[in-house]
C-alpha cells in the first residue's frame, strides 16, 4: 500500500540525513554525557525517531508546496495531486540512495580526532548483547503499546462507522475534516474546513501528513492513528535518550518516558479522601474512582484532562511538536557542554570572560569535520523551517529554549541563525495562510496563567498541584549535582533553566486570543523535566549517607561508573536510597494510573458517523474539491470526510482556531433563513461568500450559536428558489446547488 510505503520513506530518508549530518554519532553521544561510558546506547534508538521526525518534516513541507505551485501555474487540481506526490517519491527515494551511499563511503574514513569532536578512544562503540538488546525491546515495545492503547481507544473505525470516544471527540472532529481535505479535497492553499474561505491560522501540517497518508490508500482511522502513535513513541525515545546520556545510565532511557506517561500529581491522595469520606470504605472509594467518568482536580480546566494523557489523545500533533523540542535540545547539548566545561577548566582562570565574551569559538565554529556545528545547524534547519505550522507553541518553546542555552554555548551565531530561519519561516507561511501575523500572533502580559494570582506563592502553589513532585525533584537534582560534581554542575544549571524557559513564558504572557493553549509551554516544560526526575531517581536509587567508610566508597565506585566493591555496609547503606526512590516513585505516578482509567471509562461511550455514506460519495463524485457548502453547524458529522469546507460550522472550532466567528454569524443566520424569503438577496450573499451548495437539514434545528443570535429554519425557501441535485432519504439531507 502506498501509504505504507511512503510512512517507511519518511523515517528512511530521515535516518539517511542523520547518518550523513552526523556521521560520528557515539562521539556525539560522548559529548553529551562528557564520558567514555556510553556502550550502552545503541544509535537505532537515536537515529529513528530523529528519522522519523526530519523525514516526515522535509518530505510533508515539500510536497505540500510543490503541490500549490504546480496547481497555481496549472490553473487546475485535477491530477495536480497524484503528480506532486509522484515527484515527491522520486526526490526523495533517490535523496535517500544517495544519502545511505555517501555514509557509507565516509563512514570509515571520518577521524574524529581531528574534528569537533574529543580525543580519540573518548567515544565507545554499542556493547550488542542479549540484555542490552532486550532491554531496549522490551522498553520500546511498552512505549508502542500505551501509544497504541491512546490513540486507538478513541479513534476507530468499527463495524462500518467512524468512532471518536467523548475524550477526544471535541478535537478530533476538526482533525478528521482537515485530513479529509487532503484526501477527499483540494485543500491548496488551505482553509480552515469548519469555517471556509477565511484562510487557516492554525498548524495543520500534521493533518496534512496524516490525509496524505488517507490519500495514499490508508483509511482515515490508521492515516490518523499511526502518524499519532509514532510521534507519541518517537516523543518517549527521544526524551529516554535525553535522559539516559544525561544520567548515564540506560535505565533511564525507560523511566523518563514511564513518568511521561504518568504525569506526577496529589490528585490521587484528594480524590480518595473524598471518595472516602462519602463512603466509608477504602475498597468502595478505590473501585469508584477505577468506574470514574471524569477528571479529578481543583484548578481551572483540570476536569477537562488538560493536564493528563488525555491531551495527546485529543492534541494529536502536540507528541509531534515535543519530539521536535527534545530532538533540538539534544542537538544543542553538546555546545552547551563544551562552554561549561571551558568555563569550569582551571587552565582557563583569568581568560575565562574573555574567551565567553568574545572568543572566536564562542560566536564562530572554526573546524567543519565530523560532527560539526555547521552540519547541525543543516539539520536544525530541516526542523525549525517547517516547524511553525507542524505546531506553532513547540516552535515558541523551541527558540526560547534554545535562546538561553546560546548564551552559555559555543558557536552561538549558528543559534542566530537557527531562530532568524525560524522567525522567517513563520512570518512567511502566517502571511500565506493568514494574511497577516497579527491576526494570528497577538502577544501580551497575562501573569499567573490560571493561578489564583500573580503572587510568587499563588503561582507557585498552582504549579505544585498541576506538576506535583516533578519541578520540585528537578530542581533537587540539579542543586544536587551542582553541590557534588564539578564536571556536570554549569552543564546541568543552564540545561535545566533552559527547559524552564516555556514554563516562564506561559505565566508571563498570552501569544493567541485563548490563554489556555499556553498549557502547551508548561507541558513541554515538565516532560523535559521528566528527564531530570529519571535522573534524580537512579542517583537517588544508588546514594548512600557518609555513614561509613565502605558505604561512601561503593557510592563513588558508582558516580564514576564503575562497578562497586563488596561491601554489607555499602550494601545495607545503599538499600536506603532505593526505598526512598521507590516511595517517590508512589506520588509521581499513582494519580495518572487513576487519569489512564477515567480516560478510557471516558472513550467507552462515543459518537460515531457513517464511514461509507451515499452522500459522502456523492459529494465526492459530482463537486469539486474545493467547493464550500452552506450547513448546519456541524462538529463531527459524516459531511466532513467528502473533503469539502462549510461556511460555517462548530463555533467554538473555528474561535478556538483565531477565526472571527461573530463577523460571519449574522450573514449565516441570513442565509438559514432564506434572507427573509428574498432570494435575489440569497444568492447575492451566497455569491459574496463564496457558498456553492447549501445543505437542507433538520440539524439546524440544534445549532448552538453565540448569544444573541438566532435563526428561523425555513427549508420550503431553499425548495422554492434553488435547484435540487441530490436527496438522501436515510439521511434525512436535500443537497441544492447555488446557481451562479
Amino acid at each position: 500500500m502506498l501509504g505504507v510505503l511512503y510512512l517507511i520513506l519518511c523515517i528512511a530518508f530521515g535516518m539517511s540525513l542523520i547518518r550523513v549530518l552526523i556521521p560520528d554519532l557515539r562521539c556525539f553521544f560522548s559529548e553529551i554525557a562528557s564520558s567514555t561510558k556510553t556502550d550502552f546506547f545503541p544509535n537505532l534508538v537515536f537515529t529513528v525517531p530523529a528519522g522519523f521526525i526530519v523525514g516526515t518534516l522535509t518530505t510533508s513541507m515539500f510536497s505540500y508546496y510543490l503541490t500549490y505551485m504546480l496547481a497555481k501555474m496549472t490553473g487546475r487540481t485535477s491530477g495536480i495531486r497524484a503528480l506532486g506526490m509522484g515527484i515527491t517519491f522520486a526526490v526523495f527515494g533517490l535523496w535517500t540512495a544517495l544519502n545511505f551511499l555517501l555514509s557509507k563511503k565516509r563512514g570509515k574514513g571520518l577521524a574524529t580526532s581531528a574534528t569537533e569532536g574529543p580525543a580519540p578512544g573518548f567515544s565507545s562503540k554499542y556493547t550488542s548483547n542479549v540484555s542490552n538488546n532486550r532491554f531496549y525491546g522490551i522498553a520500546i515495545g511498552v512505549f508502542l503499546l500505551f501509544s497504541a492503547l491512546l490513540m486507538i481507544d478513541s479513534y476507530r473505525i468499527s463495524g462500518g462507522k467512524l468512532q471518536a470516544g467523548y475524550a477526544a471527540m471535541s478535537d478530533l472532529a476538526p482533525y478528521t475534516a482537515l485530513t479529509s481535505s487532503f484526501a477527499k479535497g483540494f485543500n491548496f492553499p488551505t482553509q480552515y474546513p469548519h469555517y471556509a474561505a477565511d484562510g487557516i491560522q492554525y498548524h495543520f501540517f500534521f493533518y496534512y501528513f496524516c490525509g496524505t497518508l488517507e490519500y495514499l490508500g490508508l483509511p482515515i482511522d490508521l492515516a490518523i492513528n499511526l502518524p499519532s502513535i509514532f510521534s507519541m513513541v518517537c516523543t518517549l525515545m527521544l526524551t529516554g535518550t535525553l535522559a539516559a546520556l544525561l544520567a548515564k545510565k540506560r535505565s533511564a532511557f525507560a523511566l523518563a518516558p514511564v513518568l511521561v506517561l504518568f504525569r506526577s500529581s496529589f490528585n490521587f491522595i484528594l480524590q480518595f479522601c473524598e471518595y472516602f469520606s462519602s463512603s466509608h470504605s477504602f475498597t468502595r472509594a478505590l473501585a469508584e474512582m477505577l468506574a470514574s467518568k471524569t477528571y479529578y482536580g481543583k484548578t481551572p480546566y483540570e476536569d477537562w484532562g488538560v493536564w493528563t494523557i488525555n491531551i495527546y489523545g485529543n492534541q494529536r500533533h502536540l507528541m509531534f511538536g515535543l519530539a521536535c523540542v527534545v530532538l533540538l535540545v539534544v542537538l544543542f547539548a553538546p555546545y552547551v557542554r563544551k562552554m561549561c566545561a571551558m568555563l569550569a577548566d582551571p587552565e582557563m582562570r583569568g581568560k575565562r570572560l574573555r574567551e565567553f565574551f568574545i572568543g572566536k569559538e564562542s560566536w564562530l565554529p572554526v573546524k567543519t569535520g565530523g560532527n560539526g556545528p555547521w552540519r547541525t545547524l543543516a539539520l536544525a534547519l530541516l526542523i525549525i523551517v517547517p516547524l511553525p505550522y507542524f505546531h506553532g507553541s513547540e516552535m515558541i518553546s523551541a527558540l526560547l529554549i534554545l535562546a538561553l542555552m546560546a548564551v552559555f554555548s559555543k558557536y552561538r551565531l549558528i543559534y542566530a541563525a537557527l531562530a532568524a530561519a525560524g522567525v522567517a519561516s513563520s512570518v512567511m507561511q502566517t502571511r500565506l495562510f493568514s494574511g497577516a501575523v497579527e491576526k494570528v500572533f497577538k502577544l501580551r502580559v497575562h501573569l499567573g496563567f490560571y493561578s489564583a494570582s500573580s503572587s510568587p506563592l499563588a503561582v507557585i502553589s498552582y504549579l505544585v498541584a498541576i506538576t506535583g513532585l516533578t519541578l520540585v525533584l528537578a530542581l533537587v537534582y540539579v542543586i544536587w549535582i551542582a553541590r557534588k560534581e564539578k564536571q556536570d554542575r554549569g552543564f546541568m544549571l543552564v540545561l535545566w533553566g533552559a527547559c524552564l524557559m516555556p514554563l516562564i513564558f506561559a505565566f508571563v504572557i498570552q501569544p493567541t486570543s485563548e490563554l489556555l493553549t499556553n498549557h502547551k509551554f508548561i507541558q513541554t516544560t515538565v516532560i523535559l523535566m521528566d528527564a531530570f526526575v529519571a535522573c534524580f531517581l537512579l542517583k537517588l536509587r544508588a546514594w548512600a549517607p557518609k555513614a561509613s567508610v565502605g558505604a561512601a566508597a561503593a557510592m563513588s565506585a558508582v558516580d564514576e561508573g564503575a562497578e562497586p566493591k563488596s561491601s554489607v555496609g555499602a550494601g545495607k547503606e545503599k538499600s536506603l536510597g532505593r526505598v526512598l526512590a521507590g516511595v517517590l516513585f508512589v506520588p509521581l505516578t499513582l494519580s495518572a494510573v487513576f487519569e489512564w482509567t477515567a480516560y478510557a471509562n471516558i472513550n467507552s461511550g462515543h459518537k460515531d458517523i457513517e464511514y461509507h455514506s451515499e452522500m459522502v460519495d456523492w459529494i465526492c463524485e459530482n463537486t469539486e474539491p474545493d467547493d464550500v457548502f452552506l450547513t448546519p453547524d456541524w462538529d463531527f458529522a459524516a459531511f466532513f470526510l467528502s473533503g469539502r469546507g462549510v461556511y460555517y460550522g462548530y463555533t467554538y472550532y473555528a474561535w478556538s482556531a483565531g477565526h472571527d466567528v461573530f463577523n460571519r454569524v449574522k450573514s449565516y443566520c441570513e442565509l438559514v433563513s432564506g434572507c427573509n424569503g428574498d432570494a435575489s438577496a440569497f444568492a447575492t450573499l451566497c455569491k459574496k461568500e463564496g457558498i456553492d451548495y447549501v445543505i437542507a437539514s433538520p440539524d439546524y434545528l440544534e445549532s448552538q450559536l453565540p448569544e444573541p443570535y438566532t435563526f428561523e429554519y425555513d427549508p420550503a425557501f431553499f425548495a422554492e428558489n434553488l435547484t435540487q441535485v441530490a436527496a438522501f432519504p436515510d439521511e434525512d439531507i436535500i443537497i441544492y446547488k447555488v446557481e451562479g
